[in-house]
């Protein structure tokens, strides 16, 4: 439990919206994964669904055989990122969406979900992940690419 949890509600959903930001690094039950699980998620873009890039605390056999994938997931240092318990890999090839209404619930339920951010220097890398995937429609590039750059 953390500080934020012993607030009203309506106080820390106010908190989790002003939070919602790209770069922010959450901690979600998600269902797109086999087996549904938590997983840690950074926000790429805000919107009724949010698009979320996943950490990975390894790099799966199936993406370390195939260059155009393994070129896509870009090294978090758990030094520079405190949430992480391990080097773990941000995967730039691939993005959720999740609706914002699920992220809220979860977030207001549990605020120690809301982990953090990924480090500014860690930042171009992303970037750099998502320009250069084979596996994000030129739309999603442009997307992503557009709300994190923002921010940078």
């Amino acid at each position: 439990m953390v500080l934020g949890d012993r607030f009203p509600e309506h106080e820390r959903l106010a908190s989790v919206r002003r939070q919602l930001t790209p770069w922010r690094v959450i901690r979600l039950f998600c269902r797109f994964t086999s087996p549904a699980k938590d997983k840690l998620l950074v926000i790429g873009r805000v919107g009724a669904d949010v698009q979320v890039l996943v950490i990975n605390s390894a790099l799966s056999n199936y993406v370390l055989a195939r260059p155009d994938l393994k070129r896509c997931q870009v090294c978090l240092d758990a030094t520079g990122h405190t949430f992480l318990q391990t080097d773990s890999f941000l995967n730039c090839g691939e993005v959720y969406f999740v609706g914002a209404e699920d992220i809220e619930r979860q977030l207001v339920e549990e605020m120690g979900r809301i982990c953090g951010e990924v480090s500014v220097q860690a930042r171009p890398a992303v970037l750099e992940g998502i320009r250069t995937s084979r596996t994000l429609s030129r739309l999603q590039k442009g997307q992503l690419l557009s709300s994190l750059e923002k921010i940078e």
